[in-house]
């Protein structure tokens, strides 16, 4: 079986993936805790909303180069591109 494909197809398909490069809205990684939640953006800066009464959901969010987080009960962990960890929230044991 032989496909072939057609130049402007081609282009078309092309175009759109680019297209999606620069406007897509979506994230890339979702946490919740009990009260609070997340979003890593894809420029790898977090979102966050919630209750924040332990520091776990701060209104700004977060700015950096995060490539996952992971949410607890009330705290949280983000990952970053050179492999630390930062953490926020409840501090307790």
């Amino acid at each position: 079986l032989v496909v072939v494909h057609k130049p402007r197809r081609l282009a078309m398909v092309k175009e759109r993936d680019e297209l999606r490069k620069t406007t897509s809205r979506a994230n890339a990684n979702l946490a919740a805790g009990h009260d609070f939640s997340l979003a890593l953006r894809h420029d790898g800066n977090i979102a966050c909303w919630g209750l924040n009464d332990n520091g776990e959901a701060p209104p700004d969010g977060t700015q950096g180069d995060f490539i996952m987080v992971a949410a607890g009960f009330n705290h949280w962990l983000a990952l970053r591109r050179d492999g630390n960890i930062a953490c926020w929230g409840s501090n307790g044991d």
